[in-house]
């Protein structure tokens, strides 16, 4: 995430639609991905990942012996909405 080509700008802070004081004192841990194509809105073809993962080896794990062995080093939970025929509406309602 600190390195120069690191791309920071498809990363976004979550914003509370309720702007009363319980939320502002919270940060939540909840992570969500939109995986979609470029200027493109969410559709069938998008997928989307909600879960409490940090972006590093320790949440996704990492390869070891020669990139033939993941290594896991502790477990969170996600949920994947993958690519499907039908989901759009439910895409939608999900990232708005």
């Amino acid at each position: 995430f600190d390195q120069k080509d690191f791309p920071r700008y498809l990363f976004h802070k979550f914003e509370y639609k309720d702007t009363s004081e319980k939320f502002k004192r919270n940060v939540h841990h909840s992570k969500v991905m939109i995986i979609k194509e470029k200027d493109r809105e969410i559709d069938d073809s998008s997928a989307i990942y909600v879960g409490s993962h940090n972006m590093s080896g320790g949440a996704w794990g990492t390869l070891q012996r020669q990139g033939k062995t993941l290594f896991i080093g502790n477990y969170e939970l996600g949920i994947l909405f993958k690519p499907k025929s039908g989901t759009k509406e439910m895409k939608q309602r999900i990232t708005n």
